[in-house]
């Protein structure tokens, strides 16, 4: 019977929390959220990954990397570098995503951000794969 009271307590705390939140306006300011990712092996929040290799003539062939990163605060930063030294397969670029996690204030909303990556190169990629993930993307080829 004393679980059971104790249930209902809870239960009706975290109620008020999230009603209280709800209620709150979007640009309220509070502190950073959780780490992102914080773990050896945890998933960043980052996906909907696309490659392309542009030919187009008249320019330098140009590689394009993008992504789509998904936080639950403002303020994140979302980088994509090349891997160096490269991976053992040259038709393989590996990139390693980082981010920056806010510091402070910031804004207590679900914001999204494209994780870009472009290098002008002649280098004929069939795939990108992109760090801590491990997600592998196939390179389409445009001309």
């Amino acid at each position: 019977m004393l679980w059971k009271h104790a249930g209902v307590l809870i239960a009706a705390a975290l109620c008020a929390q999230l009603c209280s939140a709800q209620g709150a306006a979007p640009a309220q300011r509070q502190k950073a959220g959780p780490p992102i990712p914080s773990a050896v092996g945890e998933k960043s929040p980052c996906g909907d990954w696309s490659a392309w290799h542009d030919h187009m003539p008249g320019k330098k062939p140009t590689l394009h990397v993008t992504g789509l990163c998904t936080f639950p605060t403002g303020g994140y930063k979302v980088t994509l570098k090349r891997v160096v030294p490269p991976g053992i397969n040259p038709k393989i670029l590996v990139l390693d995503l980082k981010i920056v996690k806010p510091t402070g204030e910031v804004t207590q909303q679900i914001t999204k951000q494209k994780a870009t990556f472009t290098e002008q190169t002649n280098q004929v990629f069939t795939d990108v794969q992109i760090r801590p993930d491990n997600v592998t993307v196939p390179v389409k080829i445009t001309q």
